[in-house]
């Protein structure tokens, strides 16, 4: 991926500083495992939570907890409500706050009977601005290509009240040749661009210059019905991941990312099919397979034969600390929410994702045949909680060895931030509803 030039600001439409960038969709490849575990024991060195004590993880339950009772309010965000930054270490949360609506007191009653010390944070832009603010910017995003800036992803709330942080290419006179220095005319000419785009967002703009693509490159001999983190392959050579399985109309049924597309069947065996998409979300980039899901997820390395029950849904907030099983890398756990409103194209339309990055140094978050797996949490009674669908990556490319154990490496790319759309979202977005073990 390209090294790239920003232009940033904090609280104000624009500033120039140097980073290196990238966003992309994962698609990808397969491993070798028998019969799960009858007991679900974790392989030698896996943890749920990546070494997080059990305290810590029903603090994080609990902060869940207050936002999905948030949400289910009526209108929280028209209310005020924009997000949450979690503190599990603590049992804190600041909460992302716009305005100053009678709800907001409800809100820290309720949080204050959960045990939960709770501070306000006021943002420039209310979740309704930040969603208006994004569509008035992708009905002109013809016009800012020919201006000079190709635009393919948007992040709306992240830890720092920084802006809408605009994902894109530099194109035309804007462009400045690879491992070249900025010259003064194209720095006028991207920070004139970036105080458009800022007028028409109504707020501040960072424009970050990246690459987008999907993360696709098969946990690899599973039966129906199918267990979510297993590994596939379409007969056009695609390896993606299965998801956690939805309940539509009395079926269950498998998943997978939308851009997932084709028949697919076990990546070491042929002849055991997950059948091809049978339909897709309106929100949330997921697909249907024709194939029968269950409420059962592989976790561990890419190898593993262990698994844990799902036993629900789980909203996360910023700071919170997820898990990703892709079934082409396997598990992969402390990686911490740092955006929950990170709207992107997948190459089939737009919708917001949830970006997250790996804490823990030398270690990935996602690889390339992970696309559709599932991102969890993991609760204290041994089972997972599903909190979304991996879709992609975004930040600075990793290839080879550094990728670590993987089924399939070659050529793809791996990386520390992943990319994943909210369950709820989808289950929603289907009318369906989550499969349980």
């Amino acid at each position: 991926m390209s090294r790239s030039a920003v232009i940033s600001s904090h609280r104000r439409p624009v500033a120039f500083v140097a980073a290196a960038t990238g966003v992309a969709l994962l698609l990808g490849a397969w491993p070798a495992y028998g019969a799960p575990n009858e007991d679900g024991a974790s392989p030698s060195g896996d943890a749920t939570i990546s070494g997080l004590s059990p305290e810590f993880l029903q603090n994080q339950a609990t902060l869940d907890a207050l936002k999905g009772w948030i949400l289910d309010q009526p209108q929280a965000a028209g209310r005020g409500y924009i997000d949450q930054i979690n503190d599990s270490s603590a049992l804190a949360v600041r909460l992302l706050w716009h305005g100053d609506d009678p709800f907001l007191r409800r809100v820290l009653d309720h949080a204050a009977n959960l045990g939960v010390s709770a501070t306000v944070e006021k943002r420039s832009m209310s979740l309704q601005q930040i969603r208006k603010a994004t569509e008035r910017i992708w009905s002109r995003v013809d016009a800012f290509a020919t201006a000079g800036f190709l635009i393919n992803s948007i992040a709306a709330v992240g830890i720092e009240d920084s802006g809408l942080q605009i994902g894109g290419t530099y194109v035309g006179d804007l462009r400045a040749p690879r491992g070249q220095a900025v010259s003064e005319a194209v720095k006028n000419g991207r920070e004139s661009l970036a105080g458009s785009i800022a007028q028409v967002a109504g707020g501040d703009v960072v424009l970050v210059e990246n690459e987008t693509g999907v993360a696709s490159v098969s946990r690899s001999t599973d039966t129906s019905p199918f267990w979510s983190g297993g590994y596939m392959l379409s007969g056009s050579g695609e390896v993606c991941s299965v998801g956690f399985a939805l309940l539509l109309s009395g079926t269950t049924y498998a998943t997978t990312a939308r851009h997932c597309r084709g028949t697919f069947a076990d990546r070491s065996n042929s002849s055991i099919t997950y059948g091809s998409n049978y339909q897709y979300s309106s929100d949330g980039g997921a697909s249907l397979l024709s194939s029968r899901g269950a409420g059962n997820m592989f976790y561990g390395d890419w190898t593993t034969q262990a698994y844990k029950r799902v036993s629900g849904l789980r909203d996360v907030g910023l700071g919170d600390v997820v898990c990703t099983s892709g079934g082409n890398s396997g598990t992969h756990c402390s990686v911490k929410v740092v955006n929950t409103s990170y709207y992107w194209n997948d190459g089939y339309g737009w919708f917001y994702t949830i970006e997250a990055q790996q804490q823990q140094g030398g270690n990935i978050a996602v690889i390339q045949g992970d696309s559709g797996g599932p991102v969890y949490v993991g609760n204290a009674d041994g089972t997972v909680a599903a909190v979304g669908m991996i879709q992609g990556w975004n930040g600075t490319a990793i290839t080879g060895s550094a990728c670590g154990s993987v089924h399939d490496l070659g050529s793809n790319i791996c990386s520390q931030t992943v990319l994943f759309s909210s369950m709820r979202t989808i289950a929603n977005s289907f009318g369906a509803t989550l499969v349980t073990g």
